[in-house]
């Protein structure tokens, strides 16, 4: 009924007072209590002197593991991206861009109401512009058309030269069209308003042909020279109009 103490090492002692085996036979018969004891033992003295020094615990007795490197896979140039399997990775470099919206600030409340006017004397100089490129235009297709000696190349720019001349002389003639309408409008309104204001009358307004009639008028009143052959055209057409109108004499 002895009871065998294991001490610091590969020791065990019986504190019975029989007689027990010898003291190597005892060791090869109960080694795991003996390291059992020992681990106890180390534990216990390093707690005591964790407590005497103020210091960390001493696990000199801690089975040490060394832990395996990961070896970094250098990337290589040219060689795609590795990612991990376990979890989901966005591509890299892959950014969603903002859809840019087209803005016209023609039609945008932010840029303000459009006057007409107040644009029209703003941009005026290039008017200007226009001008001198328009008689650059006509210099140029009047020294083409008096070479005698002319290539190939020389009649693709006077006839490219001419449809410019052409089309710009159209569209300044429709701008100043559309000047003297606007003009014409503003006048028509301004007289009614006043009308409106000295005898309280109901207001009119004036139909596009109207206008358009009374702009024709003042040029007609301003020209005294020669009619122009559009504005012979114009009549004749009126009066044929008017002619188809008339009933017919009965036979």
């Amino acid at each position: 009924g002895g009871r065998l103490v294991a001490t610091h090492g590969l020791k065990a002692e019986c504190t019975c007072k029989l007689d027990c085996p010898p003291r190597a036979l005892r060791t090869e018969m109960l080694p795991l209590m003996s390291s059992l004891a020992d681990r106890r033992a180390a534990s216990e003295g390093a707690a005591e002197s964790a407590k005497q020094g103020g210091g960390k615990e001493d696990a000199w007795w801690r089975p040490t593991v060394k832990a395996k490197a990961k070896k970094k896979a250098k990337s290589k140039k040219g060689h795609p991206m590795e990612a991990s399997s376990r979890k989901p990775v966005a591509p890299k470099g892959v950014t969603q861009k903002a859809k840019v919206q087209p803005r016209d600030p023609r039609f945008l409340d932010t840029s303000g109401a459009l006057n007409v006017e107040m644009f029209a004397k703003s941009y005026s100089f290039l008017e200007e512009y226009r001008d001198e490129e328009t008689s650059l235009i006509k210099k140029r297709v009047d020294s083409l058309k008096k070479k005698k000696q002319r290539s190939d190349e020389d009649e693709e720019i006077q006839q490219e030269a001419a449809k410019e001349l052409k089309l710009r002389l159209q569209q300044d003639k429709q701008r100043r069209h559309l000047a003297e309408m606007r003009s014409q409008e503003l006048a028509l309104k301004k007289e009614e308003r006043e009308k409106i204001r000295s005898t309280g009358k109901l207001p009119y307004f004036h139909s596009r042909g109207e206008v358009r009639r009374k702009v024709l008028q003042t040029r007609s009143q301003a020209t005294k020279g020669p009619r122009n052959k559009m504005e012979e055209r114009r009549d004749k057409k009126v009066s044929s109009r008017e002619k188809k109108r008339l009933p017919t004499r009965r036979s």
